[in-house]
C-alpha cells in the first residue's frame, strides 16, 4: 500500500509565489592606505605629519553658491573711509607698514619731517578708527600690514625732499653735465680725461683736443713715437766686439 505526504500549508490558488528581493549589499568604501611613520622624523616634521594625517574629505561637500564672493576688483590695501576723507582735507598723510615691533620702531625714530606714527583708538583723530581697530593688537591691520599716520605739512616737506634730490640725480647723470669735467682713466691711471661740449654737425675740434695740457717727455724715444718714428732697440747681439 503507497503513503501520500500532504503538505499541512494549504495551496493557494490563482496567486503565483512572491519573489523577495535580493537584500541590498553594503557599499565598500575604498580601504585607505596608511603611511608608515619612521623614527628618524625631526619635530616639525612630525607636526606635519599629524596635520596631513588627520585631513578630512570635507571639501567635498563644499559648493561654490555657499562661498563668499572675495572679489579681486578692490585693493585689499585700501585706506578706510575716515583716513580717506583726513587726506582729502590735506589734514594728515596715511600708509602702510611692515607689523613688528622693528618696523615701527625704526619709522619712530626718524628725523622729521620723515617719522611716521601708528594709528591707534585716539590718534590722529579721537575714535573715528575704532570700527577698524584690530583688538589683538590695538591698531589698523591688513594682513601683515599696519597702518602709520602723519600731519600733511610734514609729508608736503617730505615729498619736497625727496623731489629735489630726484632732480638733482636726474641733472648730474645728464651728458651736458659733464662739459670740462676732469676724471682720471682708471683707479692707478696717470691719464686725466676732460669732457667737452659740442654738437655733432660741428667739424671744430674742441680745445681739449686741441691741446688739453702740456706734453713733457722724459727722453728721445717718447718723442720719436710720439713724432711717428720708431727705432728697435738694441739687442745684446748689436754691442758685441768683433
Amino acid at each position: 500500500m503507497e503513503e501520500k505526504y500532504i503538505s499541512a500549508e494549504p495551496r493557494r490558488r490563482g496567486r503565483p509565489p512572491v519573489k523577495k528581493d535580493p537584500e541590498p549589499r553594503a557599499t565598500l568604501e575604498p580601504e585607505k592606505e596608511k603611511t608608515r611613520v619612521t623614527q628618524s622624523l625631526t619635530p616639525e616634521e612630525m607636526a606635519i605629519y599629524a596635520r596631513v594625517a588627520a585631513e578630512s574629505s570635507d571639501w567635498q561637500t563644499i559648493t561654490e553658491e555657499s562661498v563668499k564672493d572675495f572679489s579681486l576688483s578692490k585693493d585689499p590695501f585700501e585706506l578706510p573711509e575716515p583716513a580717506k576723507k583726513l587726506r582729502e582735507k590735506k589734514e594728515f598723510a596715511f600708509r602702510w607698514i611692515t607689523r613688528s615691533s622693528a618696523r615701527l620702531d625704526e619709522m619712530k625714530n626718524k628725523a622729521v619731517p620723515f617719522r611716521w606714527w601708528p594709528v591707534n583708538l585716539n590718534q590722529p583723530v579721537g575714535k573715528v578708527f575704532k570700527p577698524f581697530i584690530d583688538p589683538n593688537n590695538g591698531c589698523v591691520s591688513r594682513e601683515d600690514q599696519m597702518l602709520v599716520f602723519k600731519p600733511y605739512w610734514m609729508f608736503e616737506k617730505e615729498i619736497a625732499y625727496k623731489q629735489k634730490l630726484a632732480a638733482r640725480h636726474d641733472e648730474s647723470s645728464r651728458l651736458e653735465s659733464k662739459n670740462g669735467e676732469t676724471r682720471k682713466a682708471g683707479r692707478d691711471s696717470d691719464v686725466d680725461i676732460v669732457a667737452g661740449k659740442r654738437s655733432g654737425l660741428e667739424s671744430k675740434p674742441l680745445r681739449q683736443e686741441v691741446k688739453g695740457s702740456d706734453i713733457q717727455f722724459r727722453g728721445e724715444e717718447e718723442v720719436d713715437i710720439a713724432s711717428g718714428r720708431s727705432f728697435p732697440a738694441a739687442s745684446e747681439s748689436d754691442l758685441t766686439e768683433e
